[in-house]
């Protein structure tokens, strides 16, 4: 990432994966973002995208998130697994997710937060550089509170990626672990195009309507 004068190097760990693997995931993408494509209606294409995502990432719950006019949200579709609570239907006030992390997405296509454990690396700054903006490197941290948040709710990790709808962040798809986890970052960006697929069907739906 560049940045003014500054240029961000990152280093994402990429654990070894079996042959093959990649490659019936990026089938697997395709043919959800056909269905997704294809499908009756924009609410069954939401139900589409929540389970290739759940199957893409092996996270425990995946859910597809919509943004209410006063940035209050609710959960209109999810893939859990069988020992995931569920949230379908249940509404979040705006303050669940602040107005910050909202224009953060708004940026930054996806976030990843591999684990609760708030044992961040400290930044080193060399002299001439007072601050340092961290907005779009994927290994930035996350305030206390919000893995405080998912801790009481029994999570260890989880990843998220904006919907944006003309430039707006119209919802989000939020995956939920109960175990630490990083995705790779070829999943990452697959999950990144199941979420335009999602939001291609939606803006078709407007334009149709």
């Amino acid at each position: 990432h560049r940045l003014g004068d500054i240029v961000f190097v990152e280093f994402i760990p990429a654990p070894p994966m079996q042959e093959g693997l990649l490659r019936d995931q990026m089938r697997m993408t395709q043919r959800a973002c056909n269905k997704i494509a294809r499908a009756e209606s924009f609410g069954t294409a939401t139900q589409i995208a929540a389970d290739a995502m759940r199957k893409l990432t092996g996270l425990a719950k995946c859910m597809v998130y919509q943004f209410m006019p006063a940035w209050s949200g609710r959960v209109i579709a999810e893939s859990p697994a069988d020992h995931m609570p569920s949230y379908l239907n249940l509404f979040f006030p705006a303050h669940d997710i602040p107005a910050q992390a909202r224009h953060l997405y708004s940026l930054v296509a996806s976030r990843s937060v591999s684990t609760v454990d708030d044992n961040n690396s400290r930044i080193l700054v060399a002299p001439k550089m007072e601050q340092i903006d961290l907005t779009y490197p994927m290994l930035r941290s996350v305030s206390p509170m919000h893995t405080a948040y998912f801790r009481n709710m029994g999570l260890q990790s989880s990843f998220s990626v904006g919907l944006l709808l003309n430039d707006r962040l119209w919802g989000m798809i939020v995956c939920h672990h109960d175990h630490p986890g990083f995705l790779p970052i070829d999943v990452r960006r697959l999950a990144e195009d199941l979420a335009a697929a999602l939001i291609a069907k939606l803006s078709q739906e407007h334009h149709l309507a």
